[in-house]
């Protein structure tokens, strides 16, 4: 744990906490297109390369992008091309 640096940098953790806020509320919202996912993707992007850089394990860096991975496939899978109405 102190050795970890996704856990001792507050950057870090605040901008995954945003890109997880945005992806978890279009997951229950659904309102916003593609919009919110995507910049939800992009924050999650950019967090891991400033991660990558600051000198974050292969392993904690493998998790978080699995973890971002599923929840953007759960939230892109809920889009649909017609109405659903």
């Amino acid at each position: 744990m102190t050795d970890s640096v996704l856990l001792n940098s507050p950057l870090i953790l605040i901008c995954y906490g945003i890109a997880l806020f945005l992806c978890v509320f279009e997951l229950f919202k659904r309102s916003s297109g593609y919009v919110i996912p995507i910049i939800s993707a992009c924050v999650s992007i950019a967090t891991t390369a400033y991660a990558l850089v600051a000198g974050i394990s292969a392993t904690e860096a493998i998790i978080v992008i699995l973890i971002f991975l599923i929840l953007h496939l759960t939230v892109f899978s809920g889009k649909r091309g017609g109405d659903d109405k």
